[in-house]
């Protein structure tokens, strides 16, 4: 079983992360609506199977470049099939941020390392999340340090 789906709480999150990691301030209606929407897209345009797949990431990852082609062609059309494309969008990048830590957290909790593939796998990831932690954390305390200077002045 997935790590994000063993508890909605998880998942939530999970996707609050996702915020703080890439610079979505906290807003409550977002989170809400990023969590409820989440749902649809991963289970029934991304396809999250009965049968587990190797890597959800990867597939997530194509509906991702398809999700930017067409956003890119739809950029100067009408203003709602631009909003429509673009939400489907942000919920294609949660999807794929999910399938991600769903794929790290299970390369990291059953490690693959009989073979040296395995093992050069798991060091690859394991680099991979401790960058990604120090990056995140690094950029949370820059916008802290920014918003605290912006409220000073």
């Amino acid at each position: 079983m997935r790590f994000t789906r063993k508890h909605e709480a998880i998942r939530a999150l999970v996707l609050f992360t996702y915020g703080m990691w890439y610079g979505t301030l906290i807003n409550l209606q977002f989170i809400i609506a990023d969590h409820v929407l989440c749902y649809p897209v991963a289970g029934y345009v991304v396809g999250e199977p009965v049968r587990q797949r190797r890597s959800e990431f990867l597939v997530a990852l194509a509906w991702l470049a398809g999700s930017g082609v067409i956003f890119a062609a739809v950029l100067h059309s009408a203003p709602l099939l631009v909003f429509v494309v673009g939400m489907f969008d942000r919920l294609i990048r949660r999807t794929a941020y999910i399938a991600l830590v769903d794929d790290v957290v299970g390369m990291l909790s059953r490690p693959d390392v009989r073979t040296v593939r395995g093992r050069a796998a798991l060091m690859l990831v394991q680099a991979f999340a401790i960058t990604s932690l120090v990056w995140g954390l690094l950029g949370m305390l820059t916008r802290w340090a920014e918003a605290r200077a912006g409220k000073a002045i």
